[in-house]
């Protein structure tokens, strides 16, 4: 969706889930990428998941 001059991307799903802060984000290139592409673009990438409930990827990227 666009809001406020802002590209908002939401990707959620209802698996599992995942403890945040036990996942090396840095290994690979799958979200790593992505959030440096992100950055690039003076954009925000949040991530949020709980386990047993699944996980919400958001992005918002400035649109000029």
């Amino acid at each position: 969706s666009l809001y406020d001059k802002k590209l908002n991307i939401i990707v959620e799903d209802d698996g599992k889930g995942f403890d945040i802060n036990k996942v090396d984000l840095k290994d690979g290139m799958g979200i790593n990428s992505i959030k440096t592409r992100v950055k690039h673009l003076k954009g925000t990438f949040n991530i949020d998941s709980t386990l047993g409930k699944g996980s919400s990827i958001i992005l918002d990227i400035p649109v000029l």
